[in-house]
């Protein structure tokens, strides 16, 4: 007795959901690779030098400690430093500053004294409070009003407002 047979359509249809069940794992395989390609390279970047604040880094900046055999740091063209000594160095936009030296080795140019670090920023000042006593008014342009608006019921607020 012959086998039977399929029916066509029967056999292109399965043919189609093999080849999406295999698309599918060739997918998840990729995706795999990346994502751990991705963690060896964070755990990579992680690895070229402590970064700090604090201790002989200027306020407000963020330095990283270079040790002679590291690879030079990213821009390291511009460097002339000595290379068998440890640096503590941080980047701008002009170039490169080693901290210990003071010495700022231009993104063109020749090395010469760092300028000091711009200031900190600091806190932004804190937001105007009602004065006390002050009736439930909402003022002039707010994003949402809810009535009475204060000028129309003559309170100053904010301040200036009713000039």
């Amino acid at each position: 007795m012959a086998p039977l047979a399929m029916p066509l359509g029967h056999a292109r249809r399965r043919r189609t959901i093999i080849n999406r069940i295999s698309k599918l794992a060739a997918t998840v395989v990729a995706t795999g690779g990346l994502a751990l390609a991705g963690l060896g390279s964070a755990t990579t970047a992680s690895a070229q030098g402590p970064s700090y604040q604090g201790g002989n880094c200027p306020p407000g900046v963020t330095c990283t400690h270079w040790l002679p055999g590291q690879p030079p740091p990213p821009g390291g063209q511009v460097l002339t430093w000595d290379w068998n000594v440890p640096h503590d160095w941080y980047w701008n936009s002009e170039g490169i500053v080693d901290v210990t030296t003071n010495t700022m080795y231009p993104w063109s140019g020749s090395p010469h004294p760092a300028a000091p670090p711009p200031a900190p920023v600091g806190a932004p000042p804190p937001p105007l409070a009602p004065p006390p006593g002050m009736p439930f008014c909402s003022p002039r342009g707010a994003l949402i009003i809810i009535p009475p608006i204060c000028d129309e019921i003559g309170w100053d607020w904010p301040p200036g407002s009713l000039r």
